[in-house]
């Protein structure tokens, strides 16, 4: 929370870095069947107690997924059945390869036959998964602008797909991609929903020995959707004037890139203390602060006094640069 005087209240301690750390290491212990998106649902959803006003009506909701391994979020529980341990069995040797032999159909439809395989997508209609679609539809539905949602998946490439064997001659998938830090799974499922949030997602691969470049990539996600007030271009379009003379429009859109857009152009301030009479208005004013790697330094500052915007309201600023 932003105080009157630039300083900030954070709901954590220590650096920004290590909470994060924190968060993120849950150790590889536990079950071997990852369940990203069916925690993400539990974790979200208005039955559980413990999360009860995390959901903000007006608030951004950005989801990360960090994992090696694809998603087996699982329906029917006789997945983790323990009598079955043949491979000649219906669910196979209890292992991992479960989840994609159940939740992943590929080319050639034959998952336990060893090969590469092309062309993989979700199995939606899997008798002991859940369907990728039900989460999707899941998350949009906790906001009334679906644009509220951001998804972000650290993970394992999604292709190669190839079915090795084991020392036990069962089927077992191949790494799609190794790094120094270890090797991870294809995770077809997690691209599949991260997908389904178009210039609102980002995967990016957990196969890096650093992964700052993957975070780096989420904050530009994250500062892009949520909006920066700083003007990347050069805006000046008399440069033989000490004054900066920009040519831009400033529009409050709902819905973007929706058949419901909703788009209403603002006015100019007529100075950098405009008459109430005007507002909602916009105007451009030097940051040095929050600006200082940019070309002009200005940032977007929009008076609107007492009014508000609706839910979902997304100011976008278009400008010709030079």
């Amino acid at each position: 929370i932003a105080n009157p005087d630039g300083s900030r209240n954070k709901n954590y301690t220590g650096s920004l870095d290590e909470t994060f750390t924190c968060i993120a290491r849950l150790g590889i212990d536990g079950c071997g069947f990852e369940q990203p998106l069916e925690s993400m649902r539990r974790a979200l959803n208005d039955s559980n107690p413990t999360n009860s006003g995390f959901i903000r009506p007006d608030a951004f909701l950005a989801i990360v997924l960090i994992t090696d391994e694809d998603d087996c979020s699982t329906e029917d529980t006789s997945m983790f059945d323990t009598s079955q341990t043949s491979i000649s069995d219906p669910l196979g040797p209890l292992s991992s390869f479960r989840c994609f032999e159940f939740g992943v159909k590929c080319e050639p439809d034959d998952p336990r036959t060893p090969g590469p395989r092309q062309n993989c997508e979700s199995r939606e209609d899997s008798a002991y998964m859940f369907s990728v679609q039900q989460y999707v539809d899941f998350l949009k539905g906790l906001k009334s602008d679906p644009n509220m949602v951001i998804v972000a998946g650290i993970i394992g490439n999604d292709t190669p797909v190839t079915v090795g064997s084991n020392d036990m001659a069962n089927p077992e998938l191949d790494p799609s991609c190794v790094s120094a830090s270890g090797e991870a799974d294809p995770g077809v499922r997690l691209k599949a929903f991260i997908d389904q949030f178009p210039q609102r997602g980002t995967v990016q691969t957990i196969c890096n020995d650093d992964l700052s470049d993957a975070l780096n990539v989420i904050a530009q996600l994250l500062a892009k959707v949520i909006g920066n007030p700083c003007i990347e271009g050069n805006i000046d379009t008399n440069p033989s004037t000490p004054e900066i003379e920009p040519d831009c429009q400033v529009s409050d859109v709902r819905y973007p890139g929706e058949l419901r857009q909703e788009e209403t152009v603002l006015k100019q301030c007529s100075s950098a203390t405009p008459d109430p009479s005007e507002f909602p208005c916009w105007r451009l004013e030097e940051d040095l602060t929050a600006c200082a790697d940019t070309v002009t330094h200005l940032s977007l500052v929009v008076e609107r006094g007492n009014g508000s915007v609706p839910t979902g309201t997304h100011t976008q600023l278009r400008c010709v640069t030079y």
